[in-house]
């Protein structure tokens, strides 16, 4: 009877893996060249969702555990007519482990074009008032592009207003720059503080600067050109934001 037991609790599990597992049937880890880069990924387990290594679907508030790991990296799926359908975590390698620790990415690695033109456009605030980047020439622009159903974005706020407030009084500027409408914006905010300058519906803005995945952060130095970005969320996000901060500051 022990046995017969056993058997059916091993079946049970069995079918529940492989009902999980069969959501990623027929999905490939997307080649170069499938992925339309025009479009951002909404990597919140909501709109598409997130698989484990082992094939186990995650629940969005189990995301940022995840993300936060220093092990693991994310990979998107792709049907057959090249559509994003499903992102999977899968293990790094030791030396991609090393390079994940670099979040960092120094002026010599931004593209040419970042380097030789002021980074510019149009924002709108929550009261409806338009805001350029080059408004704020003379002092460093610190921008987090997120959105709210971004689980790993609304993690990593309390943090971030940390770094604001460590910098208080100085020639920085913290523009939150989100994809939401101002509505939704308000709603959210009013249960979870943040303390950047919000920005609504700039899904637009994002596309211009090639901002692909979510969270992303920019620090623009005073004279308009772009000096640190760096997307995702892991343990060295804010440290390498700060000290780009102050490097752009001095």
């Amino acid at each position: 009877m022990k046995s017969i037991f056993s058997l059916v609790i091993f079946l049970l599990l069995s079918v529940s893996s492989f009902s999980q597992l069969t959501s990623l049937a027929g999905l490939h880890p997307a080649l170069p060249g499938e992925i339309d880069h025009s479009q951002p990924m909404m990597i919140d387990g909501v709109t598409t969702p997130v698989f484990s290594p082992e094939g186990v679907q995650i629940a969005p508030e189990k995301l940022g555990e995840y993300f936060s790991s220093g092990e693991l990296t994310l990979e998107p799926y792709c049907n057959d007519k090249k559509e994003v359908k499903a992102f999977v975590f899968r293990k790094l390698s030791e030396e991609e482990k090393k390079m994940m620790s670099k979040m960092m990415v120094p002026v010599d690695e931004i593209s040419a074009e970042e380097k030789n033109h002021p980074i510019d456009g149009v924002l709108t605030d929550m009261k409806g008032n338009k805001v350029k980047i080059s408004d704020f020439t003379g002092k460093v622009v610190v921008i987090n592009f997120w959105f709210i159903a971004c689980k790993p974005c609304t993690m990593e706020m309390p943090e971030l207003n940390h770094v604001v407030t460590e910098f208080n009084g100085k020639d920085v500027v913290f523009l939150g720059v989100a994809l939401d409408e101002a509505k939704a914006l308000k709603k959210f905010l009013k249960e979870h503080a943040f303390d950047y300058r919000i920005f609504a519906n700039s899904d637009q803005f994002a596309n211009e600067m090639g901002v692909m995945s979510f969270p992303t952060h920019f620090v623009i130095g005073r004279d308009g050109i772009l000096q640190f970005k760096t997307s995702g969320f892991s343990p060295t996000t804010i440290p390498t934001l700060k000290e780009a901060i102050n490097a752009a500051l001095n």
